[in-house]
């Protein structure tokens, strides 16, 4: 379910699932430099020893390019197109890269890929499943076939396979002689419902949505009718109580964030169930808070490999409807657990 408020923060969206509060964000209009928007830039200094260059955007704001290896240097005054990786903050410019990757809902398009690639996250039979629904294209490029394309029809895919294609011929053309912007960003909603396991049935606002284009229903307060208040304000604090009576603190850090289980209240129930119960809670925080870079998890601690494994499993499972990038890299020597998750959004808590 989308609950969408709009207020005097914004347009605030909440997606709940099975009741649980997953996703948030506060959307409006992308800035120009947001994540994922593709530009065409000016080389203003190269950087040989970083194998970079500083470039040059539309309305002069400047951008930090990383290099191909082995390609040759451009030279100052050269255009190329390129998208933003990781937005500006704390002073620094965007970070750009020449290799473009547009997402969609169901594919991800590589203009200068080759070929078609599956998500890692789609098992054997799933790609043999998706291989039989991809449409014939003359996609010039490569894709990558996300897993929400298991429960989309052939048409959606074959309506953005198009899409795509038109935006290669765009970005091959006569693009101009001055920095601009060439595709815009989604907005933070957007995005949300790109991103999302499962496209939301049923949706609820307090005014008109002009930009939703299926059904939906009018309600004066649908936050307070759902309690999403209520949910944003215990998701955002340290502690977090689990039904089971344990107990998850999360330490936001400068390099990392530490997350600790502790089995508090949590009587006869075995450290590897309480585990279990973390690790599905720790996912969804983990995306309701839009939590990125290095995460390290202090579950409670049991020496034998096949608790360690069962807990391993369990992250794998509550992970696989997360639609960031995720790696987990399981238990060190000390039995921590070390995962990244690439950062994507601000957290709007």
């Amino acid at each position: 379910m989308l609950i969408v408020e709009q207020t005097n923060r914004g347009v605030e969206c909440a997606l709940l699932e099975d009741g649980a509060l997953v996703d948030y964000v506060i959307s409006g209009m992308p800035a120009p430099d947001s994540v994922e928007s593709v530009h065409l830039v000016r080389v203003e200094r190269i950087m040989k020893s970083l194998n970079s260059a500083f470039v040059r955007m539309e309305g002069g704001m400047e951008g930090f390019l990383p290099l191909q290896k082995g390609a040759p240097f451009p030279k100052g005054g050269d255009l190329i197109v390129a998208q933003v990786r990781r937005a500006r903050q704390a002073g620094k410019a965007c970070s750009l890269r020449e290799e473009i990757a547009l997402t969609g809902r169901t594919l991800v398009y590589l203009p200068k890929g080759e070929g078609i690639k599956f998500s890692k996250r789609l098992t054997k039979d799933e790609r043999a499943e998706l291989k039989a629904k991809l449409p014939e294209t003359k996609l010039q490029g490569g894709v990558i076939v996300r897993r929400q394309a298991l429960s989309a029809e052939a048409e959606e895919i074959a309506r953005e396979l198009e899409a795509f294609r038109l935006q290669g011929l765009y970005l091959e053309g006569n693009l101009g002689e001055s920095p601009k912007l060439l595709i815009p960003s989604l907005s933070a909603v957007q995005k949300m419902l790109r991103d999302a396991p499962h496209y939301p049935q049923k949706v609820l606002a307090n005014r008109p949505l002009s930009w939703w284009q299926g059904d939906y229903q009018q309600r004066p307060s649908p936050f307070m009718l759902f309690g999403v208040r209520e949910k944003l304000q215990r998701a955002s604090g340290r502690k977090h109580y689990l039904k089971s009576g344990a107990v998850i603190t999360i330490d936001p850090c400068e390099a990392l964030t530490a997350i600790d289980v502790n089995s508090a209240n949590a009587g006869d129930k075995s450290p590897v169930d309480i585990n279990k119960e973390a690790a599905k809670e720790i996912a969804r925080l983990c995306r309701l808070r839009h939590m990125g870079g290095v995460i390290v998890i202090d579950f409670l601690k049991r020496s034998k490999v096949s608790h360690r494994e069962a807990v391993a499993q369990a992250m794998r499972e509550a992970f696989l409807a997360d639609p960031v990038q995720t790696t987990l890299e399981g238990f060190t020597r000390l039995g921590l657990f070390e995962m990244t998750r690439r950062r994507q959004q601000e957290n709007y808590l």
